[in-house]
């Protein structure tokens, strides 16, 4: 992946002034009036800053990445992000997608989520609760097509081909990793393991709006309030994708919340219920958790190819190798 330097400096002087001569339409703030920084920090694909103005308080990502390595391309990013509930999370404001434009990058800017993003060790029993309640108010299931907001086509997901695809992308694109004896060791278990699942999960009938990469990281705490940020991967798809991505008995490293099985029970029978109190409709509880562990496993597996190629030692990779294992294993 390639990476360019940052367009601003991390004391955000230039940002702040080129903010408050109005270089991105912020709403309620006129020319002139004075504009606050602050750095939030940088993430795989964009560097996030909060931006106070007397209008309110915003969040401007302006991406380091180019283009083509985003994980989807901007205009779909904003549609996604223009459809978050009130009070789920970020929603989308504004966008340029080329450099030619007043501050001279690319850039979104959403409203912001106060709050702080809890380590994942931080988390109580109840906190996945807060989540799922959240999820909840999210996933309004309805749609026949899954993919992107603008433009779904998919007709039917599989947990099967997704790890099919997952596999083919990284073996392209790292020759020779699939075949690491770590990764050979596991792979034949994950395939059978994510079959199953799918097997018992059924057909997925009706898609819902999901947020698509809900780790620990993008969960944020204000108080009694859940919000989620980072709508980079938000997509129509299988809501029990987002039940799977914030933890479970498989975990290492900041993004996932160490669940055993009986935490994962409650986390989503809390989340059928919140989503009945609703009067949404609520599916079997024996398929979405199939699903729920299917994705589990498969997303596991594909980012623990990640971070060997980062680093194949660290502590975190071998605990999701571990928990992996024993999880496919029993």
């Amino acid at each position: 992946m390639r990476s360019r330097p940052e367009p601003f400096a991390a004391d955000g002087r230039e940002l702040t002034d080129l903010l408050t001569g109005g270089a991105v339409p912020i709403p309620g703030h006129e020319p002139g009036q004075d504009v606050e920084v602050s750095h939030l920090g940088r993430g795989d694909t964009n560097t996030a800053w909060r931006v106070t103005a007397p209008s309110g308080v915003f969040l401007l990502r302006i991406p380091h990445r180019p283009a083509d390595e985003a994980p989807r391309p901007m205009p779909d990013e904003f549609a996604a992000l223009t459809r978050v509930p009130r009070g789920v999370g970020t929603r989308g404001i504004t966008y340029r997608d080329t450099e030619d434009n007043p501050l001279g990058a690319r850039y979104v800017l959403t409203t912001f989520v106060p709050g702080t993003v809890k380590p994942a060790a931080a988390w109580t029993a109840a906190d996945p609760e807060r989540v799922a309640d959240t999820l909840a108010v999210l996933h309004d299931v309805g749609e026949a097509l899954a993919g992107p907001v603008d433009s779904p086509t998919v007709e039917r997901l599989s947990l099967d081909g997704h790890l099919k695809a997952g596999l083919a992308w990284w073996q392209a694109h790292h020759p020779g990793l699939v075949d690491d004896p770590r990764v050979t060791a596991l792979l034949p278990a994950v395939r059978r393991y994510v079959h199953r699942c799918e097997e018992a999960g059924g057909v997925v009938e009706r898609f819902s709006f999901i947020h698509g990469d809900l780790v620990v990281g993008n969960v944020v705490f204000d108080g009694d309030r859940v919000g989620f940020i980072d709508w980079e991967w938000a997509e129509i798809g299988d809501v029990a994708q987002d039940l799977a991505y914030i933890g479970g008995t498989v975990h290492g490293g900041a993004s996932y919340v160490p669940m055993d099985e009986s935490m994962v029970e409650r986390f989503v029978t809390h989340y059928l219920d919140a989503l009945r109190a609703m009067g949404k409709p609520a599916e079997d509880h024996a398929a979405i958790s199939a699903r729920r562990d299917g994705w589990e496993v498969c997303e596991r597996f594909l980012t623990m190819l990640h971070s060997m190629t980062q680093d194949a030692s660290a502590p975190a990779t071998e605990s999701v190798r571990r928990t992996l294992e024993r999880k496919i294993g029993g």
